[in-house]
């Protein structure tokens, strides 16, 4: 009896980490937890990327990696100076494909 129960709280507990995860990999998921709204200077970013919402998470991400530092930043897609910012990245990306 006793092997029983504990055989079911372990199983109850599985089900309740899977929901909690959603059912899926890790991968399933925001990647920016929190984001930063402070400006950053365009000279300081090496790589921008742009993760739009979706059923991983249901507010458009913007990512940028930092030069020389290997750090990735998590910006807040609200703030005016990373809308401005991500409208230059498109725009000079568009250029650059005609």
């Amino acid at each position: 009896m006793n092997h029983k129960v504990t055989a079911s709280a372990l199983l109850l507990c599985l089900v309740f980490m899977s929901i909690a995860e959603g059912g899926h990999s890790g991968d399933m998921r925001c990647r920016c937890p929190k984001t930063q709204s402070k400006v950053i200077s365009r000279k300081q970013i090496q790589n921008l990327e742009l993760i739009p919402a979706g059923p991983h998470c249901e507010v458009a991400e913007i990512i940028v990696t930092m030069k020389g530092r290997n750090m990735q930043i998590c910006l807040d897609p609200k703030a005016q100076w990373v809308a401005n910012m991500i409208e230059k990245f498109t725009a000079k990306r568009n250029e650059k494909k005609k």
